[in-house]
């Protein structure tokens, strides 16, 4: 089994959403950008739980998709986090 590395997405910030796409498997995640203050402060800047599609091989592959899923999350918070 494989484990995904920073280097296998592509993290896209739009005004309401951050899209991110895991390379590997052409797998993409779409996670809402959150407004309210309440919910910020309850789940962080970005929704948990993401819209995913995965195009090449209905899944993420050789990859644990828990996994991807976790890293896509991080590395979309990170990329509407860090100045």
């Amino acid at each position: 089994m494989k484990h995904p590395t920073p280097s296998d997405f592509v993290v896209n910030v739009q005004e309401s959403l951050v899209s991110v796409i895991f390379k590997p498997s052409d797998s993409y995640y779409s996670f809402a950008r959150l407004s309210d203050p309440e919910d910020i402060a309850r789940d962080g800047p970005l929704s948990r739980s993401a819209n995913a599609r995965h195009a090449k091989t209905g899944d993420t592959g050789d990859y644990p998709s828990e996994e991807v899923g976790q890293m896509a999350h991080s590395l979309a918070v990170k990329a509407i986090t860090s100045p």
